[in-house]
């Protein structure tokens, strides 16, 4: 990594994403001359990040776009001008219903916001990225792409497409001097789950191995690691931070 590097992290505003935010926001000036932190609905929740953290750096751009059109990333990322070589995706939503009741506009929604958005940025940033022979690309896939779940097909699915995209991209991308990893979180103690119950939320850590939900913090420790030097021999991983619940 050197001060020219860039980073963009996609799906700023969740909980993960906020994390990865928090932990990356202080290389601001040593290992990353810009930072574009993006959102697609609630851009107030970084603002609100940036004012905790005291930051007021021009620096730091907060950017706003819906991801699911290719036409529409390449031209968002030329407009906005964001000539990232390192990437995060932490963006994504969650569904959990019987496959049966399944409908085409949500599967539309999952993959689009799953899988393309992470495609279509990945395609806009390539050619710096190729040019300069360097880039690193971390994209968040979960426990359930590895190993499924029931009343989560969907969901799953388009997370280990996530898994597949890694691996594929990590053998095409590395001999042009770019790595790609994914990390896949278990149970973590974020909005995504907050549907579950203090009695479900007992049930699951009873079989984790470590005991209990992850935190964001834990996630993106993991992620920071991933982009850095320290992971400079490591592309193709999918990297579980779930506790010790899936071992492969």
């Amino acid at each position: 990594m050197t001060a020219a590097d860039s980073l963009l992290i996609a799906g700023a505003s969740g909980d993960l994403g906020l994390a990865i935010t928090r932990r990356l926001l202080p290389a601001l000036g040593s290992d990353y001359s810009d930072i574009w932190l993006h959102a697609h609905r609630h851009p107030e929740r970084i603002l609100a990040a940036l004012s905790a953290a005291e930051l007021d750096d021009p620096r730091v751009h907060i950017v706003s776009a819906d991801l699911s059109s290719r036409r529409q990333v390449l031209d968002w990322l030329e407009r906005e001008q964001i000539r990232a070589g390192q990437l995060v995706y932490a963006a994504g939503i969650a569904s959990v219903r019987q496959i049966q009741d399944l409908d085409e506009a949500e599967w539309q929604a999952l993959t689009d916001a799953n899988v393309s958005g992470a495609l279509w940025l990945i395609q806009g940033l390539l050619p710096l990225m190729l040019a300069r022979r360097r880039g690193s690309i971390v994209l968040l896939s979960s426990i359930w792409g590895r190993a499924g779940a029931s009343c989560e097909a969907a969901y799953a699915a388009t997370k280990a497409a996530l898994i597949a995209l890694t691996r594929s991209l990590a053998a095409e991308l590395g001999p042009s001097g770019i790595r790609v990893n994914c990390l896949a979180p278990g149970l973590i103690d974020s909005a995504m789950n907050a549907h579950l119950s203090t009695d479900e939320m007992r049930e699951f850590c009873q079989n984790i191995p470590l005991g209990r939900p992850g935190r964001p913090e834990e996630v993106a420790a993991a992620c920071a690691w991933l982009l850095g030097d320290e992971a400079a021999y490591v592309t193709g991983l999918v990297l579980g931070v779930d506790g010790g619940l899936v071992v492969s």
